[in-house]
Parts: structure tokens; sequence; C-alpha cells
């Protein structure tokens, strides 16, 4: 088990220190162990002028985890050079949203080739699950049940619904319980959920931190989604991102908190 864990959160849309700047984003700096990892690397490169900020070396991660392909989890990635990136196999398909009736492109900003060879970025392609280190790892193909329909992937010549097949999790097994990191939860945050219990094979899930993409739908909507992760019985959850103002106001298990730019969650140390 993974005895040592910090996640601090590099970029995000908020934050309750005047001194980190902020954006419509996410990336977080995850540290476990002897292990270290950049999940997602928000709309630029604001990731890094924070952990200067932070004095957070990031030269030496061992990898870096894409949630999806959005360009507010990618767009920091032209920054980065001479790592190790996870990504599911169909991470390079071009992603769009419905606005005002047009497909708009809000996909990664350049092809796999300009990475590899500007950047000298190596992909490592994820199918199904993948472990990064002992009791870490990456989950994927989750059941979606709910594909929103203002979001759409070309495949091919077709624009189809996006059902975020791209859609990575990380998970890492501790000795207080199972930490569940999120992007965005595009495929439901309840799925998610199940699947890294399963995955696990362990109910006992310490923190679930990250973006449940809850943002857009009514409240009565949310307090449902509330109440089926009351029943998981989290110890801790850090609500960032996509996941909206309402939910935390209807959890009532746990300790529950807004996890913004510049926050620090720890275990053991």
């Amino acid at each position: 088990m993974i005895t040592n864990c910090k996640l601090t959160v590099l970029a995000e849309n908020k934050t309750t220190q005047t001194k980190y700047k902020v954006e419509h984003g996410l990336s977080l700096l995850i540290q476990a162990d002897n292990n270290s990892y950049i999940f997602d690397t928000g709309k630029t490169n604001l990731f890094q002028q924070n952990a200067l900020i932070m004095n957070k070396s990031l030269s030496e991660i061992d990898g870096v985890i894409l949630s999806h392909s959005h360009y507010d989890h990618t767009g920091g990635l032209e920054f980065l050079y001479n790592k190790q990136v996870y990504l599911h196999s169909s991470f390079f398909n071009k992603k769009h949203k419905k606005i005002n009736g047009k497909n708009v492109f809000i996909g990664i900003r350049y092809i796999e080739k300009h990475y590899k060879n500007r950047n000298n970025l190596h992909f490592n392609y994820i199918k199904d699950n993948n472990d990064l280190a002992n009791n870490i790892k990456i989950i994927s193909n989750f059941k979606n049940n709910d594909a929103q329909d203002y979001f759409y992937v070309q495949k091919g010549s077709d624009i189809i619904k996006d059902t975020f097949e791209d859609e990575l999790v990380m998970t890492i097994k501790t000795d207080k319980g199972l930490i569940i990191i999120t992007g965005c939860s595009h495929n439901g945050i309840i799925p998610i959920i199940k699947k890294c219990i399963a995955e696990a094979n362990s109910h006992n899930i310490y923190a679930l931190i990250g973006g449940f993409h809850l943002s857009k739908l009514k409240e009565s909507e949310v307090k449902k989604i509330a109440a089926q992760i009351d029943k998981f019985k989290i110890q801790n959850i850090g609500i960032s991102h996509c996941t909206g103002d309402a939910l935390i106001k209807y959890l009532s298990h746990g300790n529950v908190f807004n996890f913004n730019t510049g926050d620090i969650f720890t275990i053991n140390e």
C-alpha cells in the first residue's frame, strides 16, 4: 500500500490564495511515496507558473496522465518535454461541442506527430486498465449511461455523439483506503466510482478528488447524485473544476471541501 501521498492543485478554476493565477481547466500534481505524476495539464502553461510559485519541480515526474482530450485538460501539454504520457488509444479523435447550433472544436490543439517530434513526448496508449506503479492504476472503459447531447467526436468523416471512450481515471491504494482522481467524469461520477471499486476489490474509499461534471445539471438532479455518492461512505471528497456549486450543499457524509488552485490534500505527511 501507498503510505505517503500528496495531491496539489497546480491549476483550476478558482483559488482562495491571491498569489496563484487561475483558468478554466484542471491540473494536479500527484506525489505517492517515491512516484510523482501530473494529472492533466490545464488550458495553458499556468500549471508550470503556479508550480514555480509553490517551489514544486516538475522536471523529475514519472509521467503525465491525460483524463480526456478536451482543451482545458490538455493545453499545457505543449509546454512539457521528454515525458512519458499516458492516454487512451482513442485520445486523438477530434472533439467538438455544439454551441448555438454549431459544432465548435474543443479538442487537443495538435496532432500526435507534433508532440512526438517537437516535444519528444512518448505516448503510452491505454485500452483498458494500466498499472503505473505498485498500487497506482489508470482505469478506463466505463459504462456511459449519460452521454451529453452537446458533446461530439469525429471518427473518420462522421461526427457522432461523444461517449468519452477516451476518459481515464487514476486510483491509488493507500493504507487508509482508495483514492479516486477524476478529470471531468464525463462518463458519470457514479459509474466511475463503481468501476474503481470493482477494480480495487474494495469499498473503502478514502478520497474522491476532481471534477464531476455536474455544473450544467438542475439542482434537483445534483441532489439525487449526492444521495448516491453518500451511499459509498467516502471519507474525503475534494470538489474541483466542472463540479459546480450545488453538490457540496447536499453531500452529508465525510469531509467535503472545495479543492482549488494551490490547495493540498495529504495522507500521512
